[in-house]
Parts: C-alpha cells; structure tokens; sequence
C-alpha cells in the first residue's frame, strides 16, 4: 500500500528558523524529486505569528492564554450544519423516500459521527450544540413544508415531542 501525504507543519521558536527548516525540507525533498511552494501570499507554504490561528487539516490551532488548542474551525462548522440543512430539500427526502423518522435518525448519526470526529477539539460543544440547532432548524422546515404545520401555533409539549423545542 502506497499512502501519499502532502500536508506539513513545522514548529519553531523564531521566524528564521522557519525559514531554515522550509529550506533543509526543500533540499530533503528535492532529492526525491519532491517539492514544497515557496512563501508568498497565496502559498500554502506560510509563517505564522505566534498569536495566529494556524489551520491544518481542517483543525485550527490557536493560541489560548498561554497554551495552544485545537479547535474546528467557523468554516468547518457552518459547512457540517449545511450538510445537516441538506435533508430540507423535499425531493430528495421525497425521491430517497423517507420517513420523517429515517431523516431524523440520518441526521442524528451524522451529528454523532462529527461529534466524534471532533471529540479532541477545544470547541466540541460548540459544534454539537450548532450542529443540534441546525437539526431543529432542519425538522422545523421539514414539518412546515411536508405536513403544512405552523410550528409557532404548537404548545412546548409538541415541539418538544417533534424534537423542535
């Protein structure tokens, strides 16, 4: 089995180390006719400050008072939430034929599987309570459109019951 990897970080305590270990990566790599960008702008190859968040594989390091954490970032989250928003659409609910209780149980496993994706993140509650309010949001929609239920006209109790409080 041949796994490629493309992804990079290095630490260091000053931005001239960085700059050697960018060149030492490049030698190293440049004898398996292998490369690594230059810095610049637009280069993925890139120094941050010690107050930067850093993203890396989808995580972002940041600075915490004086420790560092991983956390997912704004943009992963939103993208989760409209993964989870998906299963508003009415044709595909209606064309993949399912059940008010099949898309809760889809949503509910891919909430589950992000939550454990994402278990070692600073931010984990966060993202489980988006990802829960993006689900309601989601059901919300479902049952207004498909069963033509104004859901502010509910007492507590059915929302609570349609999982929607």
């Amino acid at each position: 089995m041949v796994r490629y990897a493309d992804d990079l970080i290095f630490f260091a305590d000053s931005e001239s180390a960085c700059k050697e270990i960018h060149e030492f990566t490049k030698d190293e790599l440049g004898k398996i006719q292998l490369s690594i960008p230059e810095f610049g702008p637009t280069s993925k190859s890139r120094i941050f400050a010690p107050s930067e968040s850093a993203e890396f594989l989808g995580v972002a390091l940041k600075k915490n008072g004086t420790a560092y954490v991983l956390e997912v970032p704004d943009s992963k989250i939103r993208k989760a939430g409209g993964n989870i928003k998906s299963y508003t659409a009415t044709e595909k609910v209606m064309k993949e034929k399912f059940t008010l209780a099949a898309v809760q149980s889809r949503i509910d496993a891919a909430i589950a599987g992000y939550v454990d994706a994402y278990a070692f993140a600073n931010n984990v509650a966060q993202v489980e309570r988006w990802l829960l309010q993006a689900k309601r949001e989601c059901m919300h929609a479902l049952i207004t459109e498909m069963l033509g239920i104004d859901i502010s006209k509910l007492s507590l109790g059915a929302r609570t019951f349609l999982g929607l409080a």
